[in-house]
């Protein structure tokens, strides 16, 4: 990118960083997205990064409010694409998961819908302003206001082996021990790969903490990736280490009632190991939760009540 790039509407000049918005009306909603777009002097790709599709994932937010602040457009080789907060109704409103104005979790809903719910519209405009134009796609998040959770990066495959070199050395370059291959329906990384674009995910935090390990963390690793993408100077970057990724294998409620685990996020379980139990609230076990695989517990649900269908844990592993 060598030349003007317009972004929502915004015509943002080589050597220049323009702080602009996506504005999505419908439904009887209108929600602002903000948005800076940094855009180098000299050629180089397009790399969108994006957080707050969970609005209270504060760490991966502020990590994107210090990247945008720090980064000098003489430093970009080619654009910079930084969403700050895709679901700013939840963001304000305190909400974990899913947007409160139609109950949809925006990650499940990519590539979105122009004609939709207020949460497939928004989706829809990050899809078509943001991640379509860019050659790279990196999603920021971290464990929910109900969630705690051990540090993480994913790629998902594309069927592309030399796309996903990209992705697998870019989710590395986080230097996070663990890196799960992932293919999760409705997400902005399924959607990307999909589309041809190395896609990574990072994430860290959560409780509804902001905590300066985890921003690091992101800030950081977010750093290291986009110079293997080439947005970012590669000089005086580690030589990113591959190693073997594992799986994240989601455990959900199968009852209505409290969820009391017997594990804690981080520790290593095995296969039909007991997990935790679910109670109702008389205290009568309705169920145990046991491993579906061996491996980490990578995040745990730190909140009691459930119903049918919510996710419980992850465990990364085989």
């Amino acid at each position: 990118m060598a030349g003007v790039l317009t972004v929502a509407g915004t015509a943002v000049a080589p050597g220049t960083r323009v702080r602009a918005a996506i504005e999505v009306r419908g439904c009887g909603y209108a929600v602002r997205m903000p948005v800076t777009v940094i855009n180098g002097r000299g050629d180089g790709p397009v790399a969108a990064v994006i957080a707050g599709l969970h609005g209270a994932e504060y760490p991966c937010i502020e990590t994107t409010i210090r990247l945008a602040r720090r980064l000098d457009p003489h430093q970009v080789r080619g654009a910079l694409i930084i969403v700050h907060v895709v679901n700013e109704p939840a963001f304000y409103g305190r909400t974990a998961y899913v947007n409160p104005l139609d109950g949809l979790n925006p990650n499940r809903v990519f590539p979105g819908s122009a004609t939709g719910s207020i949460s497939e519209r928004m989706v829809r405009r990050v899809w078509e302003d943001v991640i379509a134009p860019a050659d790279y796609l990196i999603d920021l998040h971290g464990g929910d206001i109900v969630e705690a959770l051990v540090p993480f990066a994913a790629y998902t495959p594309s069927g592309n082996a030399a796309v996903d070199d990209v992705a697998r050395r870019m989710a590395w370059a986080y230097g996070i021990p663990r890196v799960l291959e992932a293919e999760i329906p409705g997400s902005s990384m399924l959607a990307a790969a999909r589309a041809g674009k190395p896609a990574v995910l990072a994430e860290a935090g959560g409780g509804g903490l902001l905590d300066e390990p985890s921003v690091a963390t992101l800030l950081e690793g977010t750093e290291r990736a986009l110079a293997v993408a080439g947005v970012l100077p590669a000089a005086g970057v580690p030589s990113v280490s591959i190693g073997t990724p594992t799986k994240m294998i989601w455990h959900r409620a199968a009852h209505q009632g409290m969820f009391y685990p017997s594990i804690k996020v981080g520790d290593r379980v095995e296969r039909g190991q007991v997990l935790g139990r679910i109670c109702d609230v008389y205290g009568d076990v309705l169920t145990e939760v046991r491993s579906e695989a061996s491996g980490d517990i990578i995040f745990l649900v730190t909140c009691p009540p459930v119903s049918p269908g919510d996710p419980l844990l992850a465990v990364g592993g085989t």
